[in-house]
Formats: structure tokens, C-alpha cells, sequence
């Protein structure tokens, strides 16, 4: 571990949480043998190794890599507080500010009856123009849509 990673450690620590930065170094300091800077291509080359979604050398969705490496950085954090590597103060919290709850609602055909399903995402999909506001967009995105063909709910 270099001094940069082990005093920033030390200093995020005291303060009862796990910084980003030194989640990102013990992910790199797991998969990585030579110690040194983090830089972006350090990170990208060591998903592969642990991930067969992230294919090396290939061209990746931004939005797909972040989820990927969500992923890992939280699991890699949950293994080392298991092993008492690190504290269980030590969270990754922050990383909640990128996910929202999705809800969608169908409604069935015959009895209308409303069948939910919510799911955590990071990406909302929205198409964006020139001259509208974001709250227009969320509207727009949100208000309800015919399916194009009817649904019918167990019942």
C-alpha cells in the first residue's frame, strides 16, 4: 500500500467512514500486484479479472461499467469488513446517491387490479431536447402509456 492510500485511510477512518478513494485503492491493492497512482486505465484493467462482463480491450457502455464497478467496490468492501480488514464503519453509503427506486404499475385488463414491480436502477433513460426543462422530461417519462397489447393478472 502506498503512503498516499495509507494516510488517506487513516484520516477518512477516524472520521467513521470509507471514503471513495479508499475504496477504489484497496479494490486496485486487491488485484493489483505493483503498488503505485491509481489511474483510470489501473481501474479498468482490473475488472476483467474479476468480472466476464467487463471483457478487456473491448469497447464498454459508461452507464454499464459504473453498475459493474458499484458492484465489485461494494462486495470487495463487504469481504474485507468479513475479514476484519477493515472497520464496520467502513461503508459505502455514498454510493446509494447514484441509485433510485423505479416503480412501474400495470394494470390488469378484466379486474383492475394493479400489479407493481420496483427496482433499483442508475440510469433513467430519458431523451433529452434542446429548450425543455428536466422537470418536463421526469413528467413526460412518467406519465402513463398504453401497452400495446392487453395484460391480464393471475387473479
Amino acid at each position: 500500500m502506498t503512503v498516499i492510500s495509507v494516510l488517506v485511510q487513516i484520516s477518512c477512518m477516524s472520521l467513521g467512514q470509507m471514503c471513495l478513494l479508499c475504496s477504489t485503492l484497496n479494490f486496485v491493492n486487491a488485484y493489483k500486484t505493483a503498488p503505485g497512482t491509481v489511474h483510470p486505465a489501473t481501474l479498468v484493467s482490473c475488472l476483467p479479472q474479476i468480472s466476464s462482463q467487463i471483457q478487456k480491450g473491448q469497447q464498454q457502455c459508461a452507464a454499464e461499467f459504473f453498475q459493474e464497478y458499484c458492484r465489485v467496490l461494494g462486495n470487495t468492501a463487504s469481504q474485507y469488513q468479513t475479514q476484519q480488514l477493515i472497520p464496520a464503519s467502513c461503508n459505502l453509503s455514498f454510493l446509494q446517491s447514484f441509485f433510485f427506486e423505479l416503480r412501474s404499475e400495470v394494470m390488469c385488463s378484466s379486474c383492475d387490479n394493479i400489479t407493481s414491480n420496483t427496482t433499483m436502477e442508475t440510469i433513467l433513460p430519458l431523451h433529452i431536447t434542446k429548450g425543455c426543462t428536466v422537470q418536463s422530461f421526469l413528467k413526460d417519462y412518467s406519465n402513463p402509456v398504453e401497452l400495446e397489447s392487453s395484460y391480464y393478472c393471475s387473479r
